[in-house]
């Protein structure tokens, strides 16, 4: 009968030490949990800023771009606009639209083509 007391009260004190060390791991999760809260609590008050805001605006006729409103149609605008105001969730001013390079296009055409085996 004493064996199985020993067994038992070793079984116990096994437990016990895997509880502390799970609870060990839940405290330090939860730690770095409060931690990144702060962190982004101190960005959206503008306490951390991880850009300068007060850069000026380019101005479009100095670097020698067409004015918007002759460059596209006025729903695409809009929709650039909604995009760009949705990603910095605050107003902006979009100052020049560019096409962008049909290099990517060719680009992705060599990778594709490269990939094939020539027999």
């Amino acid at each position: 009968m004493q064996e199985l007391t020993t067994i038992g009260e070793s079984h116990f004190w096994d437990t016990l030490q895997y509880l502390a060390g799970f609870v060990l791991v839940l405290c330090v999760l939860v730690f770095l949990w409060l931690m990144t809260l702060l962190i982004g609590f101190l960005f959206q008050k503008g306490w951390v800023s991880g850009r300068n805001t007060e850069a000026p605006a380019p101005d479009p006729a100095a670097a020698g771009e067409r004015p918007i409103a002759d460059s596209a149609d006025p729903r695409t605008l809009a929709v650039i606009a909604a995009a760009v105001y949705s990603f910095y969730d605050e107003p902006v001013r979009v100052i020049a639209i560019q096409r962008a390079s049909a290099d990517w296009s060719s680009e992705g055409r060599r990778q594709i083509f490269g990939s094939h085996r020539i027999r």
